[in-house]
Order: structure tokens, then C-alpha cells, then sequence
């Protein structure tokens, strides 16, 4: 009836350094109309010293959409130096823990909010972050507020604390074709 999708993926990436190859099985069931549930699963192997020799990445991921309110939890992790090279560095090594939740409040009023816990799994460093805004949104133009809290810890250093308040807008012109976009923040204390 559509609502299980099951995948398989094979990659062979060939180099003169050494091939690189990946595996990934996906399966995404959509257990409601406003529900849905991914899970992923891939590991990459290379002959390349440049690379390692085997690594792994997953990801488990629910969301759930209706008229007012959007919410998206997820787990996932990444292990250093998986893929054939396609992944963002910045994801490599990586551990992640969130959840991103929006409520319509009305036509044109909305309140957003993330929460975000990461871990570096080589060095053990972790990352949290709690954030929401209010937003104002209407045909051409929006503008938010919102606050901010970061904390990053760092095994042998002092924990190193943010928090800041934002302002963020939007406007669309040339007839929808162009969108210009501002943000200013400041650290609060």
C-alpha cells in the first residue's frame, strides 16, 4: 500500500590510490498519515591508505507533520573517515541527538525550537544546544526573535558557555524572484 519503502545501496568508488567501496540498506515506513519513521544503516571499506580501512554510519529518524505543529526527532552517528568521500568533514566522527519542533500558532505566527546534543567520538568533546524563536511570517516578508543557549565541553578544559538573542528577517523581491535575508545577535551577560 506505499507505506514501507525499503532500499539497497552499492557503491565502487575506483582510484588509482586504492578502491573505495559502500553498502547502505534504508527503510522508511510511514506508520501514519502525520508519521513517518526512517532508519538507515551503511558501512564503507578502501584500499586507500589515505581513507580508513572500514567505517560505519547510521541513522534513526521520526517526524511527524500536521497543520500546526512539525517535529522531527532523530539519532545518528558517523564514524570517522566514512563514505567515498561525499559526507560534509565537519560529520565525520560524530555522534547526534535532536529534536526540531515547530508549532502554528496561527496563520502567520510560529514558535521553533531545537535541541541538539553532538559528541566527537575521537576526542570526546561534546556539544548542547537548547534554541527557539518566535517567528512572524506574511506573504512577502517575515521576522523573528529568539534566544539561544550553547554549552561545549571539552575533556580537560573549562566548559565554555553562549547565550544569545537573535533577530532574523526576510523579504522577497522582484516579484518573489529575489529574497533578501538579515540576522544580527548579541551575546547576553
Amino acid at each position: 500500500d506505499g507505506r514501507l519503502e525499503a532500499g539497497l545501496s552499492l557503491v565502487n568508488d575506483g582510484a588509482t590510490a586504492g578502491d573505495t567501496r559502500l553498502a547502505g540498506v534504508d527503510l522508511r515506513w510511514q506508520a501514519a498519515a502525520a508519521t513517518a519513521m526512517r532508519a538507515e544503516l551503511a558501512r564503507s571499506s578502501s584500499d586507500d591508505p589515505l581513507r580508513a580501512a572500514d567505517a560505519t554510519a547510521w541513522l534513526a529518524e521520526v517526524e511527524h507533520v500536521t497543520e500546526s505543529v512539525e517535529a522531527r526527532a532523530y539519532l545518528r552517528e558517523q564514524q570517522p573517515g566514512f563514505g567515498v568521500g561525499q559526507q560534509l568533514s565537519t560529520e565525520g566522527g560524530t555522534r547526534k541527538a535532536g529534536l526540531d519542533l515547530r508549532w502554528r500558532l496561527s496563520e502567520a505566527w510560529s514558535l521553533e525550537n531545537e535541541l541538539l546534543a553532538q559528541r566527537s567520538l575521537s576526542t570526546r568533546a561534546d556539544r548542547q544546544l537548547a534554541a527557539a524563536e518566535l517567528r512572524y511570517d506574511h506573504d512577502v516578508a517575515g521576522a523573528g526573535v529568539g534566544l539561544r543557549h550553547v554549552a561545549d565541553r571539552v575533556p580537560g578544559q573549562a566548559v565554555r558557555r553562549s547565550e544569545q538573542a537573535f533577530l532574523t528577517g526576510n523579504l522577497d523581491v522582484l516579484d518573489r524572484k529575489l529574497t533578501l535575508r538579515g540576522s544580527v545577535e548579541a551575546a547576553l551577560g
